[in-house]
């Protein structure tokens, strides 16, 4: 039976909307699809978080901070992704804001956030985690109501750039790309404008095993990105593939062994140049 005082009406328009913000599966959804009260809701708690994770700072390493941010603060940020990830770059700034402020009080840049901790900018993480549902969608383990949107390329409409266009150039996942110069704004922030960086990506990568692997290899291209000094490495699964060539973007992908990696022989060496950094290693 259907409780009438949980039914309401609403209608979805950025500029003429009718009726209030309603709730979905935790989530607060505006009729205007802005995703502001969602992301203010996720703002408050993660600031409570970061402030008693700081109120105790002095009883931890940088690294146990950082360990800790990642286990309390990170999973009461990153549930709603899929739900604010078309919200207005405005309102996602400043939730990003929330990760910067943080490491800014443990004097780390963003950069050796990445290089050292594999603590990406939460702009990169919502990239990551929105790609390998679209990757999940093209091994069919996504959610079948998301196979109405992305679904295999097909025909002879070829979006790539020049010298791109040939298959044995491109991997066997190529996802079909609505995306036309026509479309609105808030399509372009949608998941399905990381169809294009998607289609561009390695064979090697999209033939990941597991989700797990697939999202390892592209943080490992953002980290490579970030090394390298490119300007816009935070977006570089975004917007910022676009402003690359297509070898350029791909070789980020190379696999090779990670110099930064802390593995049974080079532990030591990490530990020493963290030391170095001030990170304080225990």
């Amino acid at each position: 039976m259907f409780d009438p005082v949980k039914e309401s009406f609403h209608i979805l328009h950025h500029q003429s909307p009718i009726s209030e913000s309603f709730q979905l599966l935790g989530v607060t959804f505006d009729v205007k699809l802005v995703m502001e009260d969602a992301i203010a809701r996720v703002m408050a708690k993660a600031h409570q978080r970061i402030k008693s994770l700081l109120r105790g700072r002095r009883f931890f390493s940088k690294v146990v901070l950082i360990s800790l941010y990642k286990s309390q603060v990170l999973s009461c940020i990153e549930w709603a992704t899929p739900a604010i990830y078309h919200a207005p770059r405005f309102f996602l700034r400043r939730l990003d804001a929330l990760q910067d402020s943080f490491l800014i009080e443990l004097d780390i840049t963003a950069r050796d956030a990445l290089r050292y901790h594999n603590l990406a900018p939460l702009s990169t993480r919502r990239d990551i985690a929105m790609l390998a549902v679209i990757h999940r969608c093209m091994i069919d383990q996504g959610p079948w109501q998301f196979k109405r949107h992305i679904k295999p390329q097909t025909g002879d409409r070829l979006p790539f750039p020049r010298g791109f266009r040939h298959p044995e150039t491109r991997h066997g996942l190529q996802v079909h790309d609505v995306m036309d110069g026509t479309e609105s704004n808030a399509l372009r922030r949608s998941m399905l404008s990381l169809v294009y960086p998607y289609n561009l990506l390695p064979k090697h990568i999209v033939s990941a095993t597991s989700l797990k692997q697939f999202q390892g290899m592209l943080q490992a291209g953002v980290k490579q990105s970030c090394e390298k000094g490119h300007s816009n490495w935070e977006h570089v699964l975004s917007d910022g593939v676009r402003m690359m060539t297509v070898p350029s973007f791909q070789s980020l992908f190379q696999a090779r062994q990670s110099k930064d990696s802390c593995g049974p022989k080079n532990g030591k060496v990490l530990r020493t140049r963290l030391n170095r950094v001030g990170y304080g290693v225990q």
